[in-house]
């Protein structure tokens, strides 16, 4: 193959205005080819990946849509005890995580104990 490419390098494959395209113009002209079709293929999955997610237990792909479901994060302590509100803050990472691996093992009765986000919320998932 490599002497295929050789070969049609040194001789070239186009007349431009009545020169032959070859050597070092060729292998730019190939160059920027090779660079689109790869960039364009990489663009195009990367942006495909990042719009939908394969389930595997469903064998589907799936399209993400935001506020299906919004659940409280645990009632908040009030602002002024600076440091029960610091520690609520803190705890809603791990309480994600909880929420997360729960959601992983399809245990659905957990969003039930979660309950509705209340008005005043200032956090919650969705």
């Amino acid at each position: 193959m490599l002497g295929f490419i050789l070969a049609v390098n040194e001789r070239g494959v186009w007349n431009y205005h009545g020169s032959v395209i070859r050597g070092a113009v060729l292998w730019v002209i190939w160059a920027v080819e090779a660079g689109l079709i790869l960039g364009f293929s990489c663009y195009w999955a990367t942006h495909e990946m990042l719009e939908a997610t394969f389930c595997e237990h469903c064998e589907l792909w799936t399209k993400e849509e935001k506020g299906i479901c919004l659940v409280a994060a645990g009632a908040a302590p009030p602002i002024a005890d600076k440091p029960a509100f610091k520690t609520y803050l803190k705890g809603l990472k791990q309480h994600a995580a909880d929420l997360k691996m729960r959601l992983d093992h399809k245990d659905m009765s957990y969003l039930e104990q979660l309950g509705a986000v209340a008005p005043d919320a200032i956090a919650w998932y969705g």
